[in-house]
């Protein structure tokens, strides 16, 4: 157990850390680059804010759209690389309940509910020269609202990209629906395999 005189030594050196990083960016003598690598808290803090900085540029609508693998590689390894920031930044407590959530709803949706509660497999035709049609059956535990969308993920073209998509049918229909237009690699993939299958796997 931490003693009195310990627990106020402890308290004494977070709060000249603070005080002592705080005076670095806003004193008389400002030193951003001791603001931004004065501790392990500094530190930390600074790597998440460049890992979501990285992250907000490559999900831009262009960059997602037409590189698709950078973008969700590159989320991976921030969210990754921001739990190990968070670490150094606040202690195991926060990065533990930030993985225990994220993997709790990665569980549920790509696994639970893509292996057990919706259709696996789909019919898919071209319609026009930069549209393919995605259709399955309707179940009664696939519930949606008009102008949804739903993500969507085809393993012969890639197993781990999940591509939202808006739901075309109408809630009452008993067939959903989705009119997929070639955009990126991904979409382009699709219309090929659209060329040559009329049934696919869907997740």
């Amino acid at each position: 157990d931490i003693q009195p005189q310990q627990q106020q030594n402890l308290d004494h050196d977070l709060v000249e850390d603070v005080s002592s990083t705080f005076y670095s960016f806003m004193g008389s003598e400002p030193n951003f680059g001791r603001f931004l690598f004065a501790n392990s808290i500094n530190i930390g803090g600074t790597g998440i804010l460049g890992f979501m900085t990285l992250m907000i540029i490559t999900a831009l609508p262009f960059v997602r759209r037409k590189v698709f693998e950078l973008f969700y590689f590159v989320h991976l390894f921030c969210c990754t690389a921001m739990i190990g920031c968070a670490f150094y930044h606040t202690g195991y407590l926060v990065p533990l309940l930030g993985s225990l959530t994220w993997g709790l709803d990665f569980l549920i949706r790509k696994v639970y509910m893509a292996l057990f509660r919706y259709p696996r497999k789909a019919s898919i035709r071209i319609i026009s020269e930069s549209v393919v049609e995605i259709c399955f059956p309707k179940t009664p535990s696939f519930h949606y609202n008009p102008g949804q969308y739903m993500l969507l993920a085809v393993p012969e073209i890639s197993f781990y990209e999940w591509h939202p998509f808006s739901i075309s049918s109408s809630p009452e229909q008993k067939i959903v629906t989705f009119h997929i237009r070639k955009a990126g690699s991904w979409t382009h993939e699709l219309y090929h395999l659209a060329d040559v299958k009329n049934e696919i796997s869907i997740l």
